[in-house]
């Protein structure tokens, strides 16, 4: 039965995500942006060594710039959208997305809640934020929303979008899964977060280690 019903929530998840246009931008010339255009590139690389748990990092390049983050255990990469990362879980009850939706903003600003805010919620016709609050990726801190939204089939999702700054844009991450495996998937999506590294002015991208005695 489980499987039964997983099969339609994820045909909604992809008519909703993989198969509709480009997400709304916070604005017009976020769009236009260098980063934005250019398309990203992914290797999957095995990291690990004495004393060290072995795992799987997710590279990405864009244009001279370079991200990375641990892929949970489970979850699979699909690079279909050359705008962006998915990563689907192995029973396809959760999408993980990854992308840089604008410009590093001027130096010392924040971001303003409300213009994500309109992002997320011009998205879903019908949905509702239910918390919003603030979250941490790769060292910053930006808004995050949790929502709930209806798709197909009557088939009630939970939405948890977070951005942050990086020193080349400004990055989403966003976990749409369903109610009963909400809260698994978002421990695999902290785990994207905490993990996420950005490259230096040189280029230099150093990912974390984990000791295999944790």
């Amino acid at each position: 039965m489980r499987a039964f019903r997983l099969r339609p929530f994820l045909w909604g998840l992809l008519s909703g995500l993989w198969l509709a246009g480009p997400r709304v931008s916070v604005a017009e010339p976020l769009e236009n942006s260098e980063t934005n255009s250019t398309p990203l590139k992914v290797a999957v690389s095995l990291e690990g060594g004495p004393g060290a748990l072995p795992t799987h990092d997710a590279c990405v390049t864009i244009g001279t710039n370079r991200f990375a983050f641990v892929i949970p255990e489970g979850y699979r990469l699909s690079t279909t959208d050359s705008s962006k990362l998915t990563l689907v879980s192995g029973d396809l009850s959760s999408l993980i997305t990854w992308r840089i939706v604008g410009p590093v903003p001027a130096e010392g600003a924040e971001l303003d809640p409300s213009e994500y805010r309109n992002l997320v919620m011009s998205r879903h016709t019908g949905g509702k934020i239910m918390e919003e609050f603030s979250a941490v990726a790769g060292g910053e801190r930006g808004p995050a929303f949790d929502m709930r939204w209806g798709g197909p089939a009557g088939l009630e999702r939970r939405e948890l979008a977070v951005f942050a700054k990086s020193p080349w844009g400004i990055v989403e991450f966003d976990l749409v899964s369903s109610l009963d495996g909400f809260g698994e998937a978002r421990q695999q999506l902290n785990t994207i977060m905490l993990t996420f590294r950005a490259s230096d002015e040189k280029g230099k991208l150093v990912m974390p280690g984990f000791s295999d005695r944790l």
